[in-house]
């Protein structure tokens, strides 16, 4: 049986079966943590925007205020991942090492699990782009223990072989990568579905490679937009009729050959690997597989540049303008101006009635009106 299977990976996923302590109530309580998440999606705003310092600026500003309280890991890891998109991974490293926990003691470990595992991961990650593979294995281990069955648990295993077939440690390389995708559901496999801007792993089967050890396999990955990478694959183990390889995604126009792989939310896949002879005999017989792109629209209000995100809207007299800004790269087909649909929806909130005895109870709202942007 012959065939090629994918398996998206994100690297900024949710850890799936984790369970995220709620944050206790400091400086402010959920009030105080619902400003700071708005002023990190600000900055991260600013960083799709292109303007890293202004996010920066707003990163150390939080930090700065809530340094002192469990904020602090939530906006650690932030800048975590902010300095680690701009390939400063020393700077990363210890922003991901203190969003995990200040200390060794259990009482400074950050108390959102899943936000613990993600940081942990992410230090493994730097010392693997910094050259360090040796240093990887204690961060990558831990998120093995704490999230088992996660995505992130499965790409710790390719991460942990792939940083012992760097070291030349080949029996510890074959069976972490044995382990590849064993924590990914069926449905997940088969979906055929990658977000922009992750990692993209391919797995082949064909009992060819039983008798074809050493040779070069490669699979090629081409777009619509005229893309065209090369993917070495690696063997499971030694005499494994399963390869495996990944290459990483991004948004753009395609340069052919540049090791990674440039698209748009309009762009089609599809990997390609060449069948030296079927189970009836037939020889080179190309299997393909198709691949779409998915990704999560950001919608915001902003002020009159377009640039910072905004709560209110002050009119006069009833009347002014509402500014929106949509990021949404399912939406980005190319270098020419793209048009959205945006519907707002303006609702009023209902009068609480007075003989309510549960004060807390979260208020209703009922619509006023609707219109398409």
């Amino acid at each position: 049986m012959k065939s090629v299977r994918l398996l998206p990976l994100l690297a900024w996923c949710a850890v799936s079966g984790v369970s995220a302590a709620e944050p206790e109530a400091d400086d402010g309580g959920r009030a105080s943590a619902r400003s700071i998440q708005a002023q990190l999606k600000q900055a991260e705003e600013y960083v799709v925007l292109g303007e890293p310092d202004a996010a920066l600026a707003k990163y150390e500003q939080l930090l700065a205020k809530h340094g002192k309280t469990t904020q602090r890991f939530t906006i650690r890891l932030a800048l975590g991942r902010f300095y680690y998109q701009q390939k400063q991974f020393e700077k990363a490293m210890e922003h991901f090492t203190r969003a995990a926990g200040d200390a060794t003691g259990r009482a400074d470990h950050n108390p959102d699990l899943a936000a613990r595992v993600d940081a942990l991961y992410h230090v493994g990650m730097c010392f693997v782009e910094l050259g360090q593979h040796e240093r990887c294995f204690p961060s990558f281990r831990q998120v093995l223990e704490l999230a088992p069955g996660s995505q992130l648990a499965n790409q710790a295993y390719f991460q942990i072989a792939e940083a012992h077939y760097a070291n030349q440690n080949f029996t510890q390389a074959i069976a972490n990568y044995t382990l590849v995708g064993t924590s990914l559901d069926g449905d997940q496999i088969d979906s055929h579905r990658c977000e922009l801007g992750k990692p993209l792993f391919i797995r082949i089967q064909d009992q060819d490679f039983l008798i074809m050890e050493g040779k070069r396999i490669v699979a090629t990955v081409t777009t619509s937009d005229g893309d065209r990478e090369d993917v070495v694959m690696r063997p499971l183990r030694p005499g494994s009729d399963t390869y495996v390889g990944s290459i990483s995604t991004a948004l753009g126009i395609g340069k052919p050959g540049d090791g990674d792989l440039s698209a748009t939310g309009a762009t089609k896949l599809a990997i390609a690997y060449q069948d030296a002879q079927t189970a009836a005999g037939t020889l080179d017989v190309p299997r393909t597989a198709d691949l779409v792109f998915v990704g999560d629209a950001r919608v915001a209000v902003t002020d009159g540049a377009f640039r910072d995100a905004i709560s209110q809207v002050i009119l006069d007299q009833g009347a002014g303008n509402l500014n929106l800004r949509v990021v949404d790269l399912d939406r980005d087909t190319g270098d020419a101006v793209d048009k959205v649909e945006v519907e707002l929806l303006v609702e009023q909130p209902v009068a609480k009635d007075e003989l309510a005895k549960d004060e807390d109870k979260e208020p209703k709202y009922q619509e006023r009106g609707r219109l398409t942007v």
